[in-house]
C-alpha cells in the first residue's frame, strides 16, 4: 500500500517549471533551453599567418602556434554549443612565474606553480561553455557574471596536466612527478560504482567505433562524491607509442624524499604549520620507511588517492612499529576481509623530454571534456555525442602523424546519434480517430501519437531524457496493444496544450503496463492538471496510477489523489487510495482507462467508466484547465495515449 501525497509536499515537488525560459532573477538556465542553437560569443578567425609567441621564459614557434589554430577552427567546424554560449580561445602554457623559492611567500601553491617550469611546450585551443545564461539589452545571450559553472574542452598538443595530478613535494622545476589515474569498468574497492561505470558508458564513449584507435577513458577526483569533477579524456600518439612517462620504484621514491625534505619542510612552515621538531621527526619517519621498504625497494609505488599530496607532517607522524598505511607496492590489494581496494602507480616525466619538445611538433595530443554528463539536459547531450562521435579524430592523426600529408580539408563526421536517426524517420498518416476527433468540436485536446514516427519523440511535447542513458522520451508500439504510446520514463507534456478556460470538462487517456515494468512498491504514474501554465500558487489536481503486484494474478492496482484548490473546496476526506481491480501487474499487458470529469463543482475520478473517487465540492465551477503533464519514476516504465480533453 502506498501513503497519500500531502498537498503541501506535493506542492514543493512541483517546483520545476512546465516550460519556463528563465528563473526569477531572469536567468536562462542550459536544461530549459537546451535545444537552441545559441552558438559562439565570437567565432574565431585568423587573418594573418601565425607568429612566434614568447612570455616568461616560455617560446613556441610559428608552426607549433598554427597547431592551436587549426584545432580551433576544426572545433568551430564541428561543433555549435547548444543551450550554452561557447568562448573559443587559443592556449598555450606560459604562466606568469612563481614567487622566488627563497621568499617567505613560497608556499604550496607556489611550488606547484614554480614546478610547472618543468613541463614541456604545451599549446592548443580551449573551449569554455557557459551554462548560466542572461540576455542583454541588444537581446544577445551573455554569461551571467558571478556564476563560473562551466564545462571545459581542451584539445592541447604535449599536454601532461591535463591527464596527470601532479604530486608537489615530489616534483621541481626541472622534475615533474605525478599520477595518471584511469577509470577501468570493472575496478574494485570504492571504484565500483554504478554511476562510474554510467559515465564510462555515457552516449557509447568506452565503445564509441570513432575512439577506438586511441586510449580513451575516464579521470576520476573522487570515488565518493560524483558531483566532483571527473574528465573524459582521449590521448593520441603516433603508432599508439606509450607516453614518455616512466614508473617510480619504492628506493627511488625514498631518495627523492630526502632531496626535497629541505623544500617541503620550508613549505610547510611558509604555509603556517607549527610541529615541534618537525624536521627531526619527518627524518625519523623516512628512517622507518626504509626499514619497513627495505626488501622491496625496486617494487613500484602506488598510492590509494588519486591526486596524493605528501606531506612532511606525514613524514613526521610515522611511528615506529607501525605501518606506514599510504605507501603500496602493487595496483590492487585484498584484505583478510576479503575487500579490494584499487591504487594508482606514481609516475614521472622522462628526462630530456622537455627539451627535445621546445620547437618540435605535437608528440601527443590530448583531447579532454569537463563535466558535459547530464543526460537531462539536450546541449549537454548534444556537446557528449560531438565530443565522441562528430569530431573527426582520424583526420587529425593522419594530418599530424600520417605518413602522407594531408591534402583534404577538415570535415567533421556525418555522424547522426539515436535521437536524431528516430527524428528524421518519417512521420506516420493520422488515424481514423485522430481524424475523428480533429472535426469534433466538443473535442479540445486529443493525441494518439499515430503521426509520430516509432522510435521518435513527439513535436510540441516536452520529453524529458533519461539521467543515466541520456535517451528520449519516445513513441513506440507494444504487443498486445493496438495504436502507439509514448513511452515514459521521466516526465513528459504538450507544451501547446490549450484547454477550458472554465466551466464542465472531461480528461481521459490510456496507461498500459506490461509485465515487470513496474516493481511493487514503486511510485505510480502521476497525471497533474492544473489552472496555471508556471509554477507559484496554482491550484491543481492529481492522481497517481499503480498497478497491482505483477506476482499475484488476483493483485488489484489503485489510485491516489491529491490536490491544491482555494478555501472551502477541499473539504472532501482523500483515503489513502482507490482500488482498480481491473488494473493488475500479473498479465503480460494491461490497459485501462483513466478519467478526471469536472461537472460544476463536483469533480470525480473514473477506471474504464467506474467511479473510484468523487468530492461534490471538488473545485470552484470557473476553474480552468491549462496545462497537463505525465510523471514517472525512472525505475519503471509506463506508456500513455488516446489523450483526450472534452468539454
Amino acid at each position: 500500500m502506498k501513503r497519500i501525497i500531502s498537498a503541501m509536499s506535493l506542492s514543493l515537488f512541483l517546483l520545476p517549471a512546465w516550460a519556463q525560459p528563465t528563473n526569477e532573477r531572469g536567468w536562462y538556465q542550459s536544461k530549459d533551453i537546451g535545444n537552441v542553437d545559441i552558438g559562439w560569443i565570437n567565432v574565431v578567425q585568423f587573418k594573418e599567418p601565425a607568429k612566434p609567441f614568447s612570455k616568461d621564459g616560455w617560446n613556441y614557434t610559428a608552426k607549433q602556434l598554427e597547431f592551436g589554430r587549426n584545432m580551433v577552427q576544426w572545433t568551430q567546424q564541428t561543433y555549435v554549443p547548444k543551450g550554452m554560449l561557447g568562448e573559443m580561445k587559443l592556449s598555450v602554457y606560459a604562466q606568469d612565474a612563481s614567487a622566488p623559492i627563497n621568499s617567505s611567500s613560497y608556499n604550496y601553491n607556489e611550488a606547484e606553480k614554480n614546478n610547472r617550469n618543468a613541463l614541456p611546450n604545451t599549446y592548443g585551443c580551449y573551449a569554455k561553455m557557459y551554462m548560466h545564461l542572461q540576455k542583454t539589452a541588444t537581446k544577445k545571450f551573455w554569461p551571467i557574471d558571478g556564476m563560473a559553472d562551466t564545462y571545459g574542452w581542451n584539445i592541447m598538443a604535449n599536454s601532461i596536466e591535463h591527464i596527470t595530478y601532479q604530486v608537489v613535494a615530489l616534483s621541481s622545476p626541472d622534475e615533474f612527478w605525478f599520477t595518471q589515474p584511469k577509470y577501468e569498468i570493472g575496478m574494485k574497492g570504492e571504484w565500483d560504482k554504478e554511476w562510474l561505470t554510467a559515465y564510462a558508458n555515457y552516449r557509447n564513449f568506452t565503445n564509441s567505433p570513432n575512439l577506438k584507435k586511441y586510449e580513451h577513458y575516464l579521470i576520476p577526483s573522487n570515488a565518493v562524491d560524483y558531483t566532483k569533477q571527473t574528465y573524459y579524456a582521449i590521448v593520441m600518439t603516433k603508432d599508439g607509442k606509450p607516453l614518455p612517462f616512466e614508473q617510480v620504484t619504492v628506493g627511488e621514491m625514498i631518495v627523492r624524499l630526502e632531496k626535497q625534505l629541505p623544500m617541503m619542510h620550508k613549505i610547510a612552515i611558509n604555509n603556517g604549520t607549527r610541529l615541534d621538531n618537525l624536521m627531526g621527526r619527518a627524518e625519523q619517519g623516512l628512517r622507518v620507511i626504509k626499514e619497513q621498504f627495505s626488501n622491496r625497494k625496486n617494487e613500484y609505488v602506488y598510492f590509494h588517492d588519486p591526486s596524493p599530496q605528501i606531506d612532511i607532517v606525514d613524514l613526521a607522524n610515522i611511528e615506529r612499529g607501525k605501518e606506514v598505511n599510504w605507501i603500496y607496492t602493487q595496483a590492487t590489494v585484498t584484505s583478510k576481509q576479503g575487500a579490494t581496494a584499487t591504487h594508482f602507480p606514481l609516475l614521472r616525466l622522462k628526462k630530456g623530454v622537455k627539451e627535445a619538445l621546445t620547437a618540435a611538433g605535437p608528440q601527443w595530443i590530448v583531447f579532454r571534456l569537463a563535466r558535459g554528463i547530464n543526460p537531462d539536459d539536450a546541449g549537454e547531450v548534444h556537446m557528449m555525442e560531438t565530443f565522441v562521435n562528430r569530431f573527426n579524430y582520424d583526420y587529425v592523426y593522419d594530418y599530424y602523424f600520417g605518413k602522407d600529408k594531408m591534402v583534404t580539408p577538415y570535415k567533421p563526421l556525418n555522424f547522426a546519434s539515436a535521437d536524431e536517426s528516430k527524428s528524421a524517420a518519417a512521420p506516420s498518416a493520422a488515424s481514423e480517430t485522430a481524424k475523428k476527433m480533429a472535426a469534433d468540436k466538443s473535442v479540445l485536446f486529443y493525441e494518439d501519437f499515430s503521426t509520430v514516427a516509432t522510435g521518435a519523440s513527439p513535436a510540441k511535447w516536452y520529453t524529458e531524457r533519461s539521467s543515466t542513458t541520456g535517451d528520449k522520451v519516445v513513441v513506440t508500439e507494444v504487443n498486445g496493444a493496438s495504436g502507439k504510446w509514448l513511452k515514459l520514463k521521466k516526465t513528459a507534456y504538450p507544451t501547446t496544450f490549450t484547454g477550458p478556460a472554465g466551466g464542465d470538462f472531461t480528461i481521459s487517456f490510456d496507461v498500459l503496463v506490461q509485465k515487470g515494468d513496474v516493481a511493487w512498491g514503486t511510485p505510480g504514474m502521476r497525471f497533474e492538471f492544473s489552472d496555471a501554465p508556471d509554477t507559484g500558487n496554482k491550484n491543481f489536481f492529481n492522481i497517481d496510477v499503480s498497478p497491482g503486484d505483477m506476482n499475484r494474478k488476483d493483485a488489484a492496482g489503485w489510485v491516489m489523489v491529491s490536490r491544491n484548490m482555494p478555501d472551502g473546496y477541499e473539504t472532501c476526506p482523500i483515503e489513502s487510495y482507490y482500488s482498480l481491480p481491473s488494473f493488475t501487474g500479473s498479465k503480460l499487458v494491461n490497459q485501462v482507462n483513466m478519467a478526471i470529469r469536472k461537472k460544476g463543482e463536483t469533480i470525480t475520478v473514473l477506471c474504464n467508466d467506474q467511479k473510484v473517487f468523487e468530492c461534490p465540492k471538488g473545485m470552484p465551477a470557473g476553474l480552468g484547465l491549462k496545462a497537463i503533464r505525465f510523471v514517472v519514476n525512472e525505475k519503471n516504465v509506463y506508456y500513455v495515449s488516446n489523450i483526450l480533453v472534452t468539454k
